[in-house]
């Protein structure tokens, strides 16, 4: 089953699948109700499970994924409230790491940081904050062997390349 997102003036940018035929492509979830877009978009597929980021006007940037039917599409965590003005949120750049997605996500008073997720809200957390007093994070992901590799800012040194093997402390 193939995921997209579409555009109609009855329910904005959502989400949609298909398997190939026109029987079978349609919208999967109007997430954000009415003509409202939710604008999904980031896909990555992680062990049969796609993790996608949404749009709320209200709410930010939202980590969702969805097993490719309505009721397995579900809100994972949101990363921030826009109607508080300090802390925005952001969603993107996922990376499948041993069982887990990382992505740089923000939303908190720490600024764009490394998160991970098991896929439940409990399950997701913000990895290490490197930059206490801004935005440390930047989308560049990759995984070698037995380590996920970025880059990040932190205030003595600048600009580095790190390395996790999926600890904070790692």
């Amino acid at each position: 089953k193939m995921l997209f997102t579409a555009l109609t003036v009855e329910s904005g940018w959502e989400l949609w699948s298909s398997a190939g035929t026109d029987a079978t492509t349609g919208l999967l979830r109007d997430i954000v109700p009415g003509s409202v877009s939710a604008f999904p978009g980031m896909f990555t597929n992680v062990a049969g499970t796609m993790f996608f980021s949404v749009y709320d006007q209200l709410l930010g940037d939202q980590l969702w994924k969805t097993d490719g039917t309505l009721g397995g599409t579900t809100l994972v965590k949101s990363m921030g409230d826009m109607r508080i003005p300090t802390t925005g949120s952001h969603v993107s750049g996922f990376t499948e790491f041993q069982g887990n997605t990382y992505f740089l996500g923000g939303g908190s008073d720490h600024g764009l940081e490394i998160w991970r997720t098991d896929g439940r809200a409990g399950g997701t957390e913000e990895l290490i904050d490197l930059n206490p007093n801004g935005n440390s994070a930047f989308i560049f992901n990759i995984v070698v062997n037995d380590h996920f590799y970025f880059i990040a800012e932190t205030e003595s040194t600048g600009t580095e390349f790190f390395r996790t093997d999926g600890t904070s402390s790692g």
